[in-house]
């Protein structure tokens, strides 16, 4: 990590996909000086939390040791109770040891004026987030948990959902811009002509096995981005 704006988040997560879960989040300038705070994620987008109580995060450390970004703090459980009513709905009550969660890690770069996060990449890189498969308990006794073995980036693997997706765009423009068009447009332009391709008119002879492939690519592009999304349909709040 250079010295430029960073930052580092843990996400605290019912599942094992960033939709709506309570986020950790550390930014850390160049300067060395650094924040650590609370935000959200509500599926489409992350919210710093500015009705954070004091003293809900305390001894907190955000800074650089050999290239690496450190960010602790401890977490009050007690000081959850004082926040208003948006404000307990986002932030998990890890105070309950029979409720597990799954860890989510991701990092990018930050803006270094407004320390406003950037998007963490989507495609194959260093700074994909990484899931941790078992899901994990908090409370002072519990021991502890070594997550590395379950860790993983992507199921399926980042590349996979990578050429998928671009071959999800290419597919749907071939449908639509190419195959669909070029067929509607044949039917529209070409029944008065007297060509002719194996005995059918020549806009029916195009006409249909345009929309055929039309079809064909549609579905296999409906596949192909269902299939990165582990079947999930997203919806916006």
């Amino acid at each position: 990590m250079g010295s430029a704006t960073h930052w580092s988040a843990l996400g605290i997560s019912t599942n094992e996909h960033m939709d709506l879960d309570t986020v950790l989040e550390c930014v850390l300038g160049p300067s060395g000086t650094g924040v650590f705070r609370i935000s959200w994620n509500d599926k489409t987008k992350n919210e710093v939390l500015v009705s954070t109580p004091n003293g809900f995060i305390t001894d907190t450390l955000v800074s650089r040791d050999d290239g690496r970004l450190v960010c602790a703090g401890t977490w009050n459980h007690t000081a959850r109770s004082f926040g208003d009513a948006i404000f307990r709905f986002k932030v998990y009550d890890l105070s309950n040891a029979s409720s597990q969660y799954h860890l989510l890690l991701a990092r990018g770069y930050a803006d270094p004026i407004t320390r406003a996060k950037g998007i963490h990449d989507i495609t194959d890189s260093e700074f994909f987030p990484w899931i941790a498969a078992t899901p994990v308990s908090f409370c002072p006794s519990c021991s502890y948990a070594n997550l590395s073995a379950s860790a993983h980036q992507s199921v399926p693997l980042r590349k996979t959902k990578h050429t998928f997706a671009m071959s999800h765009g290419v597919l749907m423009m071939s449908a639509w811009w190419i195959f669909g068009s070029t067929a509607i447009l044949s039917a529209r332009y070409l029944k008065r002509a007297e060509s002719t391709c194996c005995t059918a008119p020549i806009w029916w002879a195009l006409h249909r096995p345009l929309m055929l492939l039309s079809f064909v690519c549609a579905s296999v592009a409906f596949f192909f981005i269902y299939y990165i999304s582990e079947w999930r349909v997203r919806t916006c709040n």
